[in-house]
């Protein structure tokens, strides 16, 4: 793998809790193997173009990775429900590429989900979504021909990771939950083992639906991957 000297960078505010300094241990990758990329992603990081990063922030250790086993997963009643009310969606798995159309979606994402009137440039887009060492995919679903979702997916020998999701369409239709799902599914019939959702943080509204897939393995920092225990999860 060629990359730079690892680094601890300063990313500013934190975006998942208030009062505090996010922190990452980072490097650029330039170059990597499949494999290379399935040990960056079960160390538990994550990745923005070339950039792979870890949360590293002292006094504080509240961003947990989280995956989910794909051949044990089971739905529950909710997650059931989500999967018949959106039947009339569709899927394709396309080899990650920038269009106007998939641009436009994560620009009235930006605009309706996080009020953000400025979004990034065309360019912007590409460097930090599409352009990486690895191998991307992009999972498109569209309703009635027009395009609802896209997840921005990496992909590794053993599993995949959900690098972003943008969505626009009735949000009763909880058409991220329908996607991680419909990802899972993907994994089951490309032999791929883990779907990683990336970090999970308590406290974080957005990220509650992270740990309504059961059973799903957590990784905190330092430690392996791990199974629920029968206590519960520990409080970072």
């Amino acid at each position: 793998m060629q990359h730079s000297p690892m680094r601890l960078l300063d990313f500013g505010d934190c975006p998942y809790l208030p009062d505090r300094r996010w922190h990452s241990l980072a490097l650029h990758v330039l170059e990597a193997s499949q494999e290379d990329i399935q040990g960056l992603l079960f160390s538990g990081f994550r990745r923005l173009g070339h950039l792979y990063y870890t949360p590293m922030c002292e006094g504080c250790q509240a961003c947990i990775s989280l995956r989910i086993p794909a051949a044990t997963f089971r739905p529950n009643k909710n997650q059931r429900q989500i999967l018949r009310r959106n039947q009339d969606v569709t899927l394709e798995v396309e080899p990650g590429s920038f269009s106007q159309e998939k641009f436009a979606l994560y620009q009235r994402y930006q605009s309706k989900r996080w009020d953000k009137q400025q979004s990034i440039s065309a360019e912007e887009f590409c460097a930090i979504y599409l352009e990486q060492p690895g191998q991307g995919l992009d999972f498109v679903y569209r309703l009635e021909g027009q395009i609802v979702g896209v997840d921005l997916v990496d992909v590794s020998p053993l599993g995949i990771s959900s690098v972003y999701f943008v969505w626009d369409c009735d949000p009763r239709r909880s058409l991220g939950i329908f996607s991680v799902m419909k990802s899972l599914e993907w994994c089951l019939a490309n032999g791929r083992e883990h779907l990683y959702l990336g970090l999970y943080v308590e406290g974080n509204d957005s990220m509650r639906y992270k740990a309504t897939f059961h059973p799903h393995q957590r990784r905190y920092r330092g430690g392996p991957w791990a199974d629920a225990p029968a206590t519960g999860w520990p409080k970072p």
